[in-house]
């Protein structure tokens, strides 16, 4: 462990101003610790709460969910709140975060994007064991052994209580040319707005294609997750994935 700290001190030093200057920093007090983070001016095109964006810091929103760290079954994602149409095509979402996907998804139409919509949110943990018992069986039915379908299925769906849907904070996009979650999406012109702005509403893409190691999961240009401006900010500067910024804060 010493040593893996050593290393992620070492890369932090060889990061550039620019990125030291976004990172929090910490004050400890009577024990407790406190980050801080510098203020960054945007320019919206449409009409944005900016205080709806920002979680104050609270370290709820920069809760780890993947295979080594499980949610409990009990976790309590907050108040939930349905989202609306013409945004999402059902389900629920924390209600911080649906505002900031609301916010998000108004800039995105006014910069003529309108053909994008969310198809899956906040998830519970036995619709979460019903999907992955579902994929396990689908490639199955490819004819692979249980063993082999267990490991193909866990590329693209976490076991119920590893997955990010769970916490409240994450949504998956379609296009009405979608039959399917894929990585056709990455080639919409949602994806590449999503790829320059969601850091300005809080939102990161969560499992990067040139981050799969870090991640343990392939790719998904649908799978977006909010942190909060404050977060999404250094996330995007440093260029890591989600693992990756919260032990490289952690060490430093």
């Amino acid at each position: 462990m010493k040593n893996r700290n050593r290393n992620l001190k070492r890369r932090l030093a060889g990061l550039s101003l620019g990125l030291l200057l976004l990172l929090p920093s910490c004050i400890r007090k009577d024990g407790k610790e406190t980050y801080l983070y510098p203020s960054v001016t945007y320019t919206y095109s449409t009409s944005v709460d900016e205080s709806i964006l920002t979680t104050g810091l609270n370290p709820t929103y920069l809760y780890l969910a993947n295979k080594q760290h499980p949610v409990d079954e009990d976790y309590d994602p907050g108040t939930l709140v349905s989202l609306k149409s013409p945004y999402a095509s059902g389900g629920k979402l924390e209600e911080r975060t649906a505002q900031a996907l609301y916010a998000m998804m108004d800039e995105m139409r006014a910069a003529g994007i309108s053909d994008v919509y969310v198809t899956s949110a906040y998830r519970t943990f036995t619709y979460q064991q019903y999907l992955y018992e579902k994929y396990i069986t689908d490639e199955e039915n490819k004819g692979l052994s249980h063993a082999d379908a267990v490991k193909a299925a866990e590329r693209y769906s976490a076991p119920p209580g590893y997955s990010e849907h769970q916490t409240g904070f994450v949504v998956d996009f379609m296009t009405s040319t979608m039959s399917d979650l894929d990585e056709s999406f990455e080639r919409t012109a949602a994806f590449a707005w999503l790829s320059e702005n969601c850091y300005r509403f809080g939102f990161i893409l969560r499992y990067p294609q040139d981050r799969q190691a870090a991640t343990g999961v392939v790719f998904e240009p649908w799978h977006w997750r909010y942190v909060g401006v404050e977060n999404a900010l250094a996330i995007r500067a440093s260029g890591l994935s989600l693992e990756e910024f919260l032990a490289l804060q952690k060490a430093s």
